[in-house]
Order: structure tokens, then sequence, then C-alpha cells
């Protein structure tokens, strides 16, 4: 089977699996052109089985928890193969900010075709997942802030 036809087949499979986990979530879909680097990157990654899981966590005021980067402030994410999506996720914020949230749903889902844009290949396909999350117990650290205005997450990032 081709990575096309198989990184579809992963989206699928991961949407089919956190479908059954969680109530009603909305679905995206787009389609984005990439270098022919940025490209053979986000189809090794498709191969791979890759998800990207963002967690927007918010506060008692209301406010949304970011970590610091050098090109700005970003919700907390990670990068899987594993289908223990909400763990990862989790693991992934306290790692980051130091913060220990509870997942409380899917805020949504975004299927990401990916084509090259020399056109030279066929697109392949990678999920991304924004969770939704109540602060649960911690304290930021200082790689970590509260913003009252969220960020939105950065689809595909290097």
């Amino acid at each position: 089977m081709g990575v096309v036809k198989q990184s579809y087949e992963t989206v699928e499979s991961y949407l089919s699996t956190l479908d059954e986990a969680y109530d009603s979530f909305k679905v995206n879909q787009t389609t984005v052109a990439a270098t022919p680097d940025r490209y053979e990157r986000e189809r090794e990654r498709a191969s791979a089985g890759s998800v990207d899981l963002y967690t927007k966590v918010r506060n008692d005021d209301g406010e949304i928890l970011h970590v610091r980067e050098d090109e700005g402030v970003v919700l907390p994410s990670t990068r899987t193969t594993s289908e223990r999506f909400e763990r990862s996720a989790f693991d992934a914020v306290e790692a980051q900010t130091g913060v220990e949230c509870r997942v409380e749903g899917i805020e949504q889902a975004t299927i990401l075709g990916i084509r090259d844009e020399s056109e030279e290949h066929e697109p392949v396909y990678r999920l991304a997942v924004v969770f939704e999350a109540t602060h649960w117990s911690g304290s930021t650290d200082e790689a970590a802030l509260w913003r009252s205005n969220p960020n939105q997450p950065s689809l595909i990032y290097g």
C-alpha cells in the first residue's frame, strides 16, 4: 500500500478511535502546499502515522495556557504515533508547563492534506487534534503563561 492511501486510512482510523471515546466534535479538512523539503518531512510523518495534538487548557478565570517559544506563544502540543492521545496530550502539558490538566473533550480535529507545491507527488494526510481541558493542579513554570486570548495552533510545524 502506498503512503498516500496508508496515510488516509490512518487518519480515518484515528478519527474512528476518537469518535468512540468522545462526544461529538468538529472535523475540518484543509489542503496546504509545502515546499519539497517540508513535504518530505510531512510524508515521513504521515508514513509513521504521526498525529499532532494541541491542548487548550482553561483556568478558573477562563484564561488559556500557553508555552513561550522563540516565535511567540503557542498552545502546549506534542506529536505522537501512539493511539493514547489523551495521555500523550496530558503528559505534554505537564512536561511543557508544570501544570496538570483534565481533558474534557475535543474542540476540533483537522484532516490535513499536504501536497508538494512542485506537484511532483500526490498529497499525504495527517491529523491535528485540539483537546479542551481544565486546569487540575500545579503552577506554571517559567516557560508557560496564562492568556485571555488563545492563539490558534499552527497545524503544521517543523
